[in-house]
């Protein structure tokens, strides 16, 4: 896999641990405030 057309071999795992994020594509929905 590349990020950037840069091996994600040729990074240092603290950088890609930093600086990538995962995002569900899947939303869930509560009906429900913070407070509750």
């Amino acid at each position: 896999m590349k990020v950037d057309g840069i091996d994600v071999k040729d990074y240092r795992l603290a950088d890609l641990r930093r600086n990538v994020g995962i995002v569900m594509q899947e939303t869930l929905l509560f009906s429900a405030t913070v407070a509750e």
